[in-house]
């Protein structure tokens, strides 16, 4: 348009790019974090393969978690307190719970859940890791075990005969039990040449109520069973090297990577006798 005193045609403004709030984004990040960990493991995550999952900027885990570490711990939180409130509820529907009670109020709000719905299902694989793995447990063992006190306490109270550490160690059996299920690695279904499956958690958990009960039971029947002496000294040494090593490590491959190591620092081997420097920089 030419000429003096002609008018200047207002342009609409460019359309702007639709932005996707970023609580939508940090939701699908972790729960492609839930989805690669259950997969992969709690090491076989990376920020491209979470970001490419989840439909997000690589920077997204920098700028809503801080990074890679947290991660973890955040999976793990986010449904934890849930099971915890049902596992109370549960529980506390009973005046005196019998044993077979306690187990079933521990067990089955995680088991349910996991049998009824794919997101929980891969919650409850990165939770039996923890279970079941020394390194994550060492890291992130706390955020699963918020309520084993109590449940401690309700096995005590459910059979007066066991002592602390009896119950202590019932308790340990019963959350590796759980983690057993929850893993649902397909061992059972090799075993078995196909004729069961890790995945029937009915038929499962069917099981597990008796099993533990029953090797409680057995476990009251002969005392001298779970009444272990204290470590020996040269083995509580032992171990205490050993986290020292892994310690060590676990700093060096967080500088350098898991194979950024082979050229500067030290290689240890924890036999049964000691400890060897295999090869040191």
């Amino acid at each position: 348009m030419s000429g003096k005193g002609s008018d200047k045609v207002a342009l609409p403004p460019p359309q702007s790019r639709k932005r996707t709030p970023g609580n939508e984004i940090r939701k699908r990040i972790i729960d492609a974090a839930e989805e690669v960990y259950a997969e992969r493991g709690l090491d076989g995550a990376s920020v491209r393969s979470l970001t490419d999952r989840a439909g997000a900027r690589l920077g997204s885990i920098s700028e809503l978690f801080g990074g890679l570490n947290e991660l973890p711990r955040i999976v793990i939180e986010r449904r934890h307190a849930e099971i915890v409130a049902d596992r109370r509820t549960r529980i506390e529907a009973f005046e005196s719970p019998a044993m077979a009670q306690v187990i079933e109020a521990y067990a089955m709000p995680l088991i349910e859940r996991a049998s009824a719905d794919p997101g929980w299902k891969a919650y409850s694989r990165v939770w039996a890791q923890l279970i079941c793995t020394f390194s994550w447990d060492k890291k992130l063992g706390d955020a699963v075990e918020t309520d084993a006190d109590e449940f401690i306490e309700r096995i005590l109270a459910a059979d007066p005969r066991l002592t602390r550490r009896q119950a202590v160690w019932t308790f340990i059996f019963l959350i590796g039990s759980v983690g057993a299920i929850c893993a649902d690695n397909g061992r059972i279904d090799r075993l078995s040449d196909g004729r069961f499956s890790s995945s029937d958690f009915d038929l499962i958990t069917q099981k597990l109520v008796p099993y533990l009960t029953g090797g409680i039971e057995a476990m009251l029947a002969r005392p001298d069973l779970m009444e272990f002496n204290p470590i020996p000294v040269s083995r509580r040494r032992s171990q205490e090297a050993r986290d020292i090593i892994l310690d060590s490590a676990e700093r060096m491959f967080a500088a350098h990577g898991f194979f950024g190591t082979e050229n500067g620092g030290a290689i240890f081997d924890h036999g049964s006798g000691g400890i060897v420097l295999l090869r040191a920089a």
